[in-house]
């Protein structure tokens, strides 16, 4: 298993933003 993320991969995103829910929410759509 490699360190590095696969291409096209969210790895990382700011829970600490007012919306973190709906960010949440929009990355689970995108990627699944």
């Amino acid at each position: 298993m490699s360190d590095k993320p696969e291409i096209g991969s969210i790895t990382w995103f700011d829970l600490t933003v007012p919306n973190a829910g709906e960010v949440k929410s929009f990355y689970n759509k995108v990627v699944g």
